[in-house]
């Protein structure tokens, strides 16, 4: 039997075993934590600024709804106006439809639980389940067209997490990404690209979070997109706790990467600037569903088919192999 996750904000759902602990915003089903048991460290970014809250369907996302997190994204990162394959046009929100909408438990034990929620902009059901094994947590996605004709969309993972100076990101081999966006003091500009880790000068190298205590600090933040089907896996190193932070997906199932590099430079409730970084699994190169369409990348569900697709997150120790 479906039950909604609690709207009471200090009710979560929490998985938990000897390596991990998971816990679950009972609000919109955003991860809110996820804590190493070894180290201690919590991996996950929290706005210091802004509490959680209940949404609704209208609340903006960047003044309201950036808490920090996990959450997920569909059927699109901007708010959009999209045409259907009928001829119809939608309007979707900021940050789509799943941040701001009710999620429902379809199971739940002590290692996996299993949410889902009904589109509102699109008549579609998205479905997460999450799994504990060992040091890895398993994310196994779904999504159903419910309606009548095609449907248009564009998903990514919403992860920020929480960085230091001297953390180091890689994504196995490398990968080709371009410049979507460019802020503050950095050499790159919108429409740039580059191989990773691309420019080095003035003490900086985007593959290593700057000090911002270092003279030589100035504040940036880029947002990159990988070529489609150049990286599956992104690593995220904490020299000081000795861990590492693997994402590995299916690069034909999710071909691109997003990646939103904040140090210092911006914040959408008008707060001190954030210091944080998103990395997406998504599949496509670009945040408006509208330019994924353009482009040949929205991805398109027939009446009542379904997709899966699946990502899973490891932290291990850095003594440990790859």
């Amino acid at each position: 039997m479906k039950t909604a996750i609690e709207s009471s904000l200090d009710q979560v759902p929490v998985l938990e075993n000897d390596h991990l602990q998971v816990v679950f915003s009972s609000a919109t089903g955003k991860i809110h934590s996820i804590k190493s048991k070894a180290s201690r460290k919590e991996w996950l970014w929290t706005n210091p600024s802004m509490a959680p809250e209940t949404p609704s369907y209208e609340t903006s996302f960047v003044e309201r709804l950036d808490s920090g997190g996990w959450d997920e994204i569909l059927p699109s990162v901007e708010p959009d106006v999209v045409t259907l394959s009928g001829g119809d046009s939608i309007k979707i929100p900021d940050h789509g439809d799943l941040v701001r909408l009710p999620w429902f438990i379809e199971s739940q034990d002590t290692y996996r639980l299993r949410a889902s929620v009904q589109g509102r902009c699109l008549p579609f059901v998205f479905e997460r389940e999450w799994s504990l094994d060992g040091s890895r947590l398993n994310l196994a996605y779904r999504i159903q067209n419910q309606g009548n004709e095609m449907i248009p969309y564009m998903w990514c993972a919403h992860p920020i997490f929480a960085i230091e100076s001297g953390m180091r990101l890689s994504f196995g081999t490398g990968g080709n990404f371009k410049v979507a966006a460019s802020l503050g003091d950095t050499p790159l500009n919108a429409g740039d690209s580059f191989d990773w880790p691309g420019p080095k000068g003035a003490g900086r190298s985007l593959e290593t979070v700057p000090d911002p205590r270092d003279e030589r600090f100035s504040p940036f933040a880029l947002k990159l997109f990988s070529r489609p089907g150049e990286v599956d896996c992104a690593v995220l190193e904490d020299v000081e706790n000795q861990e590492r932070l693997t994402m590995k997906w299916d690069s034909q199932d999710v071909p691109s990467l997003g990646v939103w590099m904040n140090y210092g430079c911006w914040s959408g409730c008008g707060s001190k600037p954030y210091f944080n970084m998103v990395l997406e699994p998504s599949t496509a190169p670009c945040d408006k569903l509208s330019e994924a369409q353009e482009n040949g990348f929205a991805q398109w569900l027939e009446p009542f088919a379904t997709a899966r697709w699946n990502i899973s997150v490891s932290i291990e120790s850095l003594s440990e192999n790859r």
